[in-house]
């Protein structure tokens, strides 16, 4: 089994008893755990390569490094399909506001379709909007 000295660096790493903590990876040959990346997280030991960290599920986020696991479910008015760094991501390959013609409740993985006799004609909504009177809607972004 693997043993690497105590480190009590700067980013707060420490391994007991000279196993691999939760929230780390420790590649061969390298005196001190590494912290697993933004959108990840680890939440057990002896892990020894980044791979090793397991990307945050779909619907949540996980918004530091050195994770032992998810810091929430993303806001609602957001998706987060996988490994999402915030709460509200903009901007994230996998991860963002809501689009027009769907809604997103909190700790949605992906945006949902208007459906029919709904419609949503913006971004970030929570729920679609009821279809006015006398008229028909077809599920979109359309009234």
């Amino acid at each position: 089994r693997r043993r690497w000295p105590v480190d009590r660096g700067t980013e707060g790493a420490e391994v007991a008893g000279g196993a691999c903590t939760p929230g780390h990876y420790c590649p061969e040959g390298t005196a001190s755990p590494v912290l697993c990346p933004r959108g990840t997280f680890r939440n057990a030991t002896l892990a020894t390569a980044v791979v090793d960290c397991a990307a945050c599920s779909p619907g949540f986020y996980c918004d530091s490094e050195g994770q032992t696991g998810l810091s929430g479910p993303c806001n609602a008015g957001f998706f987060c399909r996988s490994a999402a760094t915030s709460a509200s991501p903009i901007g994230q390959a996998d991860a963002g506001v809501c689009p027009v013609g769907s809604y997103c409740p909190t700790g949605q993985p992906e945006p949902m379709a208007c459906l029919p006799g709904s419609y949503g004609n913006t971004t970030q909504l929570l729920t679609c909007l009821p279809c006015p009177r006398r008229f028909h809607c077809l599920g979109s972004s359309h009234v």
